[in-house]
């Protein structure tokens, strides 16, 4: 604990950043106990109702509770949102650790496709790709993949770049 302080020290957004996403993601494990009502159970005698007692933010046009939907859709959302960020995140590590690693001609290539991809706005770049492969959820969770995994290769490919030229390295490379 006494670590987390000192590595934290002074950097208050990311602790308060920290403290929300946690809490956002203790709220996604735990919707079922905490929703007062079923998100899905029609009920057309409280359609429409505003906040009460019952029902905290109110109801929708089919008399679902607004709250239960809003905490089981956070489970969907951060749960996506975490397997696009983890996919993307391991092909561009790998990406770029080979690029980095490799370097000649298929650094220049691997980074020039991803400076293709970086050309293009990442709204329209999902949109075509989503247009070409047809809709679903499936497609579109695809086409983030595709489209943000360029950017932990180009970091990762830099950070490997910088560590080949560093002198332990050399040092090791020399001893065998």
């Amino acid at each position: 604990m006494i670590r987390l302080r000192t590595m934290f020290k002074g950097q208050k957004v990311v602790v308060v950043c920290s403290v929300v996403l946690a809490a956002l993601f203790l709220i996604m494990a735990i919707a079922p106990w905490l929703a007062p009502h079923d998100p899905v159970k029609v009920n057309l005698l409280h359609k429409l109702e505003g906040p009460s007692k019952e029902y905290w933010l109110g109801t929708d046009h089919l008399g679902r509770d607004n709250l239960s939907r809003l905490l089981y859709g956070a489970r969907i959302s951060l749960g996506f949102a975490t397997l696009i960020f983890l996919s993307s995140l391991g092909i561009g590590v790998v990406i770029g650790s080979v690029a980095g690693y490799v370097g000649g001609w298929v650094d220049s290539v691997l980074m020039r496709f991803c400076e293709g991809i970086m050309a293009f706005p990442n709204l329209v770049l999902v949109l075509g790709i989503v247009g070409i492969f047809g809709p679903g959820l499936m497609q579109v969770l695809l086409a983030l993949m595709m489209v943000q995994w360029v950017y932990y290769a180009r970091m990762c490919r830099n950070m490997v770049v910088s560590l080949k030229e560093r002198n332990f390295i050399a040092a090791a490379r020399i001893s065998g």
